[in-house]
């Protein structure tokens, strides 16, 4: 019967030391944003987007599917190019206005933007250099966040390139995952 006991617990704290780390320093799980005490802690900027279009003095909102291409740096350093998360572009009951569709009710297109890496495997001393060169190291502090510009989907489906020219402090706080940058109206 110990023995069995012995099996037992010697299973559980087997399964206990078990995680899903897959090795890669790159994924996503393991950003390359460190604290100062090492951790990899700091992941990824977040954002909400309103563009409209003014109609008689009064804003009517885009409605599609995502944003796409939402270019965002940091102190003056690309930080990427992310698209917005999907809305349910049907549920605003959209009409169309100026070759947009468009609702009177407002639309907010939350983009989350992590760091990412521009490729996962790197094989040649070249390509560790670049990675260096490239390494944003975001410690605890202010930073100053744009967002010059992003792309939309026009009511015949073709796509439009708009200039937000979005300039915005923001601070990265000790242990945190992420940094709010702000939420924006843009007219088109």
């Amino acid at each position: 019967m110990l023995k069995h006991s012995f099996y037992a617990l010697g299973i559980c704290l087997g399964l206990m030391g078990c995680d899903k780390y897959d090795g890669n320093p790159y994924s996503y799980d393991q950003q390359s944003i460190f604290s100062e005490s090492g951790d990899n802690l700091f992941r990824e900027f977040v954002l909400l987007l309103k563009p409209y279009i003014l109609e008689n003095g009064e804003r009517r909102y885009v409605v599609c599917d995502s944003l796409l291409e939402v270019e965002i740096h940091i102190n003056g350093r690309e930080w990427g190019e992310f698209a917005s998360l999907d809305i349910d572009a049907q549920s605003y009951d959209p009409t169309t206005f100026q070759g947009y569709k468009v609702s009177n009710s407002e639309v907010k297109y939350a983009v989350i933007a992590p760091y990412a890496l521009p490729e996962d495997t790197l094989q040649t001393a070249g390509e560790f250099a670049g990675l260096i060169n490239s390494l944003h190291i975001l410690k605890p502090g202010d930073y100053i966040a744009e967002v010059p510009k992003f792309k939309i989907r026009r009511a015949d489906g073709g796509i439009t390139t708009v200039r937000a020219n979005i300039t915005e402090w923001v601070r990265v706080t000790e242990n945190s995952t992420s940094a709010f940058i702000g939420e924006f109206e843009i007219a088109l």
